[in-house]
């Protein structure tokens, strides 16, 4: 359920440049989930981030899928990711975006209202749903124009059912975050970096890296030029789908794995 053979033939060529060059990384950087779920979990994907290098190393997700499962989103969307001993980093490589809206200019605004890139992470000291999926989670969310969103989320279910925010203030995050548009397509095309501390994602606020994460991936890309995103004006894409419509990201059994290789 993660179509990506029709994703590169629309591509501009600097874009499918990019995705040539990383489709060895990508084997370098998968994982099997199975190993890391409880048995009999639904299929979800995993990826292995490498530590940071240089020259540049990261495992590269390069492609989504429209959160009702259907069919790969038809923006190009590609997300890097590398940590070190403070950061996770991520690179969001956000193409084919016809309006680079969002309005929201301020942090921890409805920045999900318009377009928008999100990550949602919890370690595995998390609590868990009976079937062991997370029910407390970090989401961050990064627009067009920089703006952050960093909350914790409570979802006792994990179906987004009694889900409640505790908001965290962008200047206490201790994210740190660009976002500049592409040489290659200016108008259309942006990229986002984040290096995201790993104490702010840490259940218990240890400031290292952990073994094992759950996450999920999202971007919103508008196709109407709107104020308040829909189905019927905006895609919503995910790394891994939630099979939702309408769509909803904050179903937790979707969430793939990470898993934090060995340097």
């Amino acid at each position: 359920g993660h179509p990506c053979h029709s994703v590169v033939a629309t591509m501009r060529a600097p874009f499918a440049a990019i995705l040539v060059a990383s489709a060895l990384v990508v084997a370098v950087h998968a994982c099997n989930s199975a190993s890391y779920l409880p048995p009999g979990h639904i299929s979800v994907p995993c990826i292995a981030p490498p530590m940071c290098g240089s020259p540049a190393v990261s495992a590269n997700i390069t492609s989504f899928t429209l959160a009702n499962g259907t069919t790969a989103m038809p923006e190009p969307t590609q997300v890097n990711v590398c940590y070190d001993s403070k950061y996770l980093h991520l690179t969001y490589i956000a193409a084919q975006d016809k309006f680079m809206k969002n309005t929201y200019m301020q942090c921890n605004t409805e920045t999900w209202n318009q377009e928008v890139m999100e990550m949602f992470i919890a370690d595995y000291s998390a609590p868990m749903t009976a079937g062991g999926d997370p029910t407390l989670y970090t989401e961050i969310e990064l627009t067009p124009h920089n703006v952050l969103y960093v909350a914790k989320i409570h979802n006792p279910y994990g179906n987004g059912t009694g889900k409640y925010n505790t908001m965290i203030p962008c200047s206490q995050s201790g994210i740190i975050h660009t976002v500049q548009p592409s040489g290659d397509d200016p108008h259309h095309t942006w990229i986002g970096h984040l290096q995201v501390p790993w104490a702010l994602v840490s259940t218990a606020g240890k400031p290292i890296p952990e073994a094992l994460y759950r996450v999920n991936f999202f971007r919103v890309a508008m196709f109407d030029n709107v104020n308040i995103c829909a189905a019927d004006s905006c895609n919503f894409g995910c790394w891994s789908p939630t099979y939702t419509s309408p769509p909803s990201f904050h179903v937790t059994p979707y969430f793939g794995v990470m898993k934090i290789a060995a340097s």
